[in-house]
This record gives structure tokens, C-alpha cells and sequence, in this order.
């Protein structure tokens, strides 16, 4: 264990408040969802559901709020627009994302939590996943961040005043750019500092992380990069540090590889523990429910608990997080150089 983790564990044992947990989900049609089944799995585990709100499903809102209330479980709701239109929020489609996420918090229940899934655009993200150049030009010839910045601080700002409190999920690259800098949020166009969240949560998928690398990042390496992850957000974010793990199911992308075993969840989640990180959400409900057994998947994820100690980085984790901070300063230099014709 690093000094950097040893300092995290210590003081995450001093001021650690009781483990949240939340669990996405995006595809479990809401018939389903409100099944006595579903609705008594959750109640039991005392999971907040993170539920995906698409414009044609804007209008079930206030049903699916009543059903929820009624059977003691926590509802979140999760704001997506079209495809068309970006599907997660971010300063390239800001103004009409905004206008969605209002529409739904005016039938939202009184303090529901808001989920922003702070992502660039899924036409951008699966031309970044595929490795084509031009998405990576649309990011760096953006002129979206001061508009979009603002239209989504402004947000924020009448969700919070209306007493909805707003959670973020986040690209962990974010983390890179340390408190006060914004290089990589910039390019992505996702803003996290100084926006008025009420908790920042960190999509640090280990069976992503070995998917997308085409085998180049086994299992141990994905898991060092997690130990990483929840250091980086513990150390910035305390107690408003949260990460979503997974993934246990399929996403929007189409091409996201799951746990191979519910063993894998139950470590990282002891290990995120283990780190500081108290507030946990699972990716995704509808891939739990798909399993054998869902029951042990949910209680792996809202029963495991800290790691008694954790195992030393590995050197490609360390390469990559150091990767990771020299590609934002050459954002942020890009950036600024940039500015004056701006």
C-alpha cells in the first residue's frame, strides 16, 4: 500500500459516514421494475435506484414515484435525451439536456435525487471507442465549454434551489486534472469543479477497463487502477466521493464486457471501501436481474465490506495514471494556446 492510500484508509476510518448504495438502471422496462419481485429485492438491500427517465418516458414519472413511495424504496431519477440529441448531458448539448432534466424534476416527488450522467455525446464516445480521429477533432474544435458551462451551472443551481439534490457520474480521467483545473473536463465537455453537486460518482468499470484495452489490461491491472481511482476521488471529493462499479450487464455502447463472477464485484467494492469512498453504484440493475442468482450479486455489492488492507500498485496502473496527468497538462497547454484566438 502506498503512503498516498495509507493517508486515504486512515482518514476514511475517522470520518467515514455509514456505506451508501445506488444501483443504475437503464433498460428494465418499468413494468418490470415495479414488480413486487424487483420492488422486494431493493427494499431488502435499502438500495436507491437510479432510474433512466427517456423523453417518452417522461410522462410515467409520477406513477413510478407513487409505486416506489409506496413500497419503501429509495427512487432517483436519471434524465436521458435522444440519441439524436447526445442521450448524457454535457456542454455540447446543454441548453436542450437542461430543458429535459427541468421537465422531469417538475414531476418528480419533493427531494429527489437528480442523476446527471456527464458524458460527451454517444455518436463522440462510440468514435472514441473505435479510435476514429474525428471524434477526437469535434472534442479539441468545440467551442460548447463557456455556453454549456454555464447553462448547466445554471442547472444545477434551479434543481438545488427547488430542493432536488443533483448526482454526478463522471469519466475518472476527471480526476486527473486535480481540484482547480478543468483540462481534461474541458475536452470531454463534462464540468465537475465548482458546480454545486450533491455527490460526484466515478465510473470506474475494472471490466471495462480489460475490454477496451483488447486484453493489453488483465483483471490486476484494472483493479490497481481502481485502487487509484477511489484514492483520487477520496483525497478530492471526501465525503461527496462516490463510484459506480460494474459492469454487470450490457450499457448503451453495446459492446461492454461484464463480471465474470459476482467474486469480482465483492472486491471491489471492498477495496473502494477500503479506500475512503463510502457512496457506491452498481452498473446495472437489468444485468443483475438477468443473473441465476440476482440475490447474491446484490448482496455482494450492499453487504461486502472493506478490504483489511490493500495490495501495492502495479507498475502499468502507475504508468497510466501518470499518463493520464501529462495528457491533461497538454490539454490544458492546447487550451490555452488556443484562447487568444478564441
Amino acid at each position: 500500500m502506498s503512503a498516498e492510500q495509507e493517508t486515504a484508509q486512515e482518514t476514511a476510518q475517522e470520518t467515514a459516514p455509514k456505506p451508501r448504495r445506488r444501483i443504475w438502471s437503464e433498460f428494465v422496462p418499468y413494468e418490470e421494475l415495479c414488480s413486487e419481485r424487483v420492488l422486494s429485492l431493493l427494499r431488502h438491500h435499502e438500495l436507491q435506484v437510479l432510474v433512466a427517465v427517456t423523453p417518452s418516458q417522461a410522462d410515467d414519472v409520477p406513477r413510478l414515484a407513487t409505486l416506489f413511495r409506496n413500497a419503501g424504496v429509495q427512487l432517483a431519477l436519471w434524465p436521458m435525451v435522444e440519441d439524436a440529441d447526445g442521450r448524457w448531458g454535457s456542454t455540447f448539448n446543454a441548453k436542450v439536456f437542461s430543458e429535459f432534466v427541468l421537465q422531469v424534476a417538475c414531476a418528480a416527488p419533493a427531494n429527489a435525487t437528480i442523476a446527471i450522467d456527464l458524458e460527451p455525446p454517444i455518436a463522440v464516445m462510440q468514435g472514441l471507442l473505435a479510435g476514429r480521429p474525428s471524434a477526437f477533432r469535434s472534442l479539441i474544435r468545440s467551442e460548447s465549454w463557456a455556453p454549456g458551462h454555464e447553462a448547466l451551472h445554471a442547472l444545477l443551481t434551479t434543481l438545488n434551489s427547488r430542493g432536488y439534490p443533483c448526482f454526478a457520474a463522471a469519466n475518472p480521467m476527471l480526476l486527473g486534472d486535480g481540484r482547480g483545473e478543468s483540462a481534461w473536463q474541458w475536452l470531454f465537455g463534462t464540468p465537475i469543479d465548482a458546480l454545486p453537486w450533491s455527490a460526484v460518482s466515478f465510473m470506474t468499470y475494472t471490466s471495462l477497463i480489460e475490454g477496451y484495452s483488447r486484453g493489453l489490461l488483465g483483471r490486476p491491472i484494472a483493479h490497481s487502477m481502481l485502487i487509484h481511482t477511489a484514492t483520487a476521488a477520496f483525497n478530492q471529493w471526501g465525503p461527496r466521493a462516490s463510484l459506480s462499479l460494474g459492469t454487470v450487464g450490457g450499457g448503451a455502447l453495446g459492446d461492454e464486457r461484464s463480471y465474470r463472477t459476482v467474486a469480482e464485484l465483492a472486491e471491489d467494492v471492498a477495496t473502494t471501501l477500503a479506500c475512503g469512498v463510502q457512496d457506491l453504484a452498481l452498473f446495472d440493475l437489468s444485468g443483475v436481474l438477468t443473473k441465476e442468482n440476482p440475490g447474491d450479486w446484490i448482496a455482494a455489492f450492499s453487504e461486502t465490506g472493506p478490504a483489511e488492507s490493500l495490495p501495492p500498485p502495479r507498475r502499468r496502473s502507475q504508468i497510466i495514471k501518470t499518463g493520464i496527468k501529462r495528457g491533461g497538462s497538454a490539454i490544458g497547454w492546447y487550451r490555452r494556446l488556443q484562447r487568444p484566438q478564441s
